[in-house]
């Protein structure tokens, strides 16, 4: 479908933030044609919302996956509201790889991809659209907070010297032009795109899958960044939740087990791209075993301070076998309030 677009939306427990998120897309002031929201099996009752809103007709089966489309007038434009439930948790990683894929096979053109947290401008696609007479084969709208301050975490420039433990810099709040990385919060796509990388790797699950998908896009070309395009991203305050030890006559924040399993994805994403990506492997691996020897400090705080400290001390070290290794998945999640290895 020439000029046709679809957002993708990937989804999972957040209900009334996937409200807010496709209502801002269905007030565009220049009407998508598709919205694929990708439901990663939300437990707070995402599908019982949806049909409220008039966007599904039933609730989906649990536990298997399901599709549906709804046809939505708007004004007039018609727009096709299609959701897809997954059967597990695949996290944002396995989420944007089934949404891309779908939308790619539904035949849209353009893809515009985003987490379910973000309020989106009501002119954003329409500067997008205007800026394809260019001829660009990725955009990316700027991404801002709420008080419409540039996040400089979603867009940067990489430094190919330095890829172990991060290689995005941030840009300049004044920045125009063509970038390299973008996250996967505004990135639009043409399906030519698609069909010379393919798609991100759903093996990430959470961390860096965007990193990774960046990195394939430029051994193809680059990322034009829409300054005027833009995305509110209602998370670029929260604030990360610290537990206060004492230690001696000092008190110490530790992270809680609940948020801190989410480091092993993040380092042992990190790890897997340094190693496959690295031009100067090294320097990779100097800088890799000055990180482990920082995280082998760790220890002492870990044994003396911290609860669960067997599945923390495996948080903090598997990630740098595995990522050598290559051996990614979902392999560790938490769940009603316990650690699950899988």
């Amino acid at each position: 479908m020439k000029g046709s677009v679809c957002a993708v939306v990937v989804t999972y427990n957040r209900k009334e933030m996937l409200k807010d998120c496709v209502e801002s897309l269905m007030a565009q002031s220049v009407a998508l044609e598709g919205i694929l929201a990708v439901d990663n099996a939300s437990s707070d009752g995402t599908p019982s919302l949806l049909m409220e809103m008039g966007l599904l007709k039933k609730l989906p089966p649990q536990d298997q996956e399901y599709e549906e489309t709804a046809i939505l007038a708007r004004g007039n434009a018609f727009i096709s509201f299609h959701y897809l439930r997954l059967p597990h948790n695949t996290g944002g990683a396995g989420g944007f790889y089934q949404g891309m894929k779908r939308a790619y096979e539904l035949g849209y053109e353009w893809i515009w991809i985003m987490d379910d947290d973000v309020v989106v401008d009501r002119r954003a696609l329409e500067k997008l659209k205007k800026s394809i007479k260019d001829k660009p084969l990725i955009l990316a709208s700027r991404v801002v907070s709420d008080n419409q301050n540039l996040n400089p975490v979603h867009r940067g420039h990489f430094d190919r010297r330095n890829f172990f433990p991060g290689l995005q810099k941030p840009l300049p709040s004044d920045f125009k032009g063509y970038i390299d990385f973008s996250s996967f919060v505004g990135l639009m796509v043409n399906r030519k795109v698609i069909e010379k990388i393919g798609y991100p790797n759903p093996d990430f699950f959470i961390y860096n899958d965007d990193v990774e998908y960046s990195l394939r896009i430029s051994e193809i070309g680059k990322i034009l960044l829409v300054p005027d395009s833009l995305i509110v991203d209602r998370n670029a305050k929260r604030k990360e939740n610290f537990q206060e030890k004492g230690l001696l006559l000092w008190k110490v924040k530790r992270v809680p087990l609940s948020n801190y399993w989410r480091t092993y994805y993040s380092l042992r994403n990190s790890i897997y791209i340094g190693k496959k990506y690295s031009r100067g492997k090294l320097l990779f691996y100097i800088r890799f075993m000055w990180h482990l020897i920082k995280s082998i400090r760790s220890l002492v705080l870990i044994l003396i301070l911290d609860d669960h400290k067997k599945d923390r001390l495996k948080l903090r070290f598997l990630p740098y076998l595995h990522g050598l290794k290559g051996k990614l998945g979902r392999r560790v999640i938490y769940k009603d309030g316990k650690l699950l290895w899988l």
